[in-house]
């Protein structure tokens, strides 16, 4: 247990638990927490990735005395074991416990005023009550004085841990906290629904990449539909005194207009139209765009 409250990944785990709201409060919206000092420090679930790639809560939240609906017990073996049993069975009689506070840059009123800069973790191991009653009076709790871990957030939300995205999904980018940013990628859509990574993606089977005649594809769209211009302007245009062997020399017109509606009350209120227009020669290099692929 010891090994796990100094481990960040496990912070970072333990925040993807919807059931851990004060922890994930504290963190994400560190202006109404409470949590702020070890005198204040609240009780959350702390989970751990397991062998075979799931996660799996190692504690329950630190409760006075008692069981809750999260409680985590180990067996005299330090095997978990079902923390419903009857309380004086002999192999099921520790509860492991978890609690944590923020510090933050400053602090007010009992709350932050900014951003947490780190998190401090504690764990505790209780023996149930009534239970082990051959050995008389209740054993100690492990530690028997309360102690931190300090983790930085930085280190918690390390973008080593949080660089996955859902089926179909790519980062886009990392937001302050170092949290990937994900979008569903081509041939894939957004169903709606997010979970700890992202969106959850779907593959769409009606995507096509070509465009109607006189057209070319440039890129896709936010959507994942193919984007398609004219066939000139899908080429890049340079301006340069000579061209290279896979360019060639061209010359534009582009013509640009303004237009004016001046309304004279003495002239029955109707618009006069006033249009200007100037045009200007442009010449340049065309060259083919690089290949875009639809991935």
């Amino acid at each position: 247990l010891y090994n796990k409250v100094s481990t960040p990944f496990s912070v970072y785990i333990s925040l993807a638990d919807t059931k851990n709201t004060d922890l994930i409060n504290c963190v994400e919206r560190p202006s109404s927490c409470s949590a702020v000092s070890q005198e204040t420090a609240l009780g959350f679930s702390l989970f751990y990735q397991t062998s075979e790639g799931g996660v799996s809560a190692i504690s329950g939240p630190l409760i006075e005395n008692g069981l809750s609906s999260d409680s985590v017990c180990y067996d005299t073996n330090g095997a978990s074991c079902s923390c419903d049993g009857d309380s004086s069975e002999a192999s099921c009689v520790f509860i492991a416990e978890t609690s944590f506070y923020v510090r933050c840059e400053k602090a007010q009123n009992g709350q932050c005023d900014k951003e947490a800069s780190s998190i401090h973790l504690s764990y505790r191991v209780r023996q149930k009550e009534n239970s082990l009653k051959s050995l008389g009076n209740e054993m100690k709790n492990l530690p028997e004085r309360e102690f931190f871990v300090h983790h930085p957030l930085d280190s918690v939300f390390d973008s080593r841990f949080n660089s996955q995205c859902n089926l179909g999904a790519a980062i886009t980018g990392f937001s302050k906290t170092g949290r990937a940013l994900c979008e569903c990628a081509s041939e894939y859509t957004e169903t709606g629904e997010e979970n700890e990574r992202g969106p959850i993606c779907k593959k769409t089977t009606d995507v096509t990449y070509e465009c109607e005649a006189g057209m070319v594809p440039v890129g896709l769209t936010k959507n994942h539909r193919v984007r398609c211009v004219l066939f000139e302007d899908a080429y890049a245009c340079e301006k340069k005194e000579t061209c290279q062997e896979d360019e060639w020399l061209q010359k534009h017109y582009r013509k640009t207009c303004k237009f004016n509606c001046r309304i004279d009350s003495w002239d029955g209120g109707e618009c006069k139209e006033e249009i200007s227009c100037e045009e200007v020669e442009k010449i340049c290099c065309r060259r083919l765009f690089p290949p875009l692929s639809p991935s």
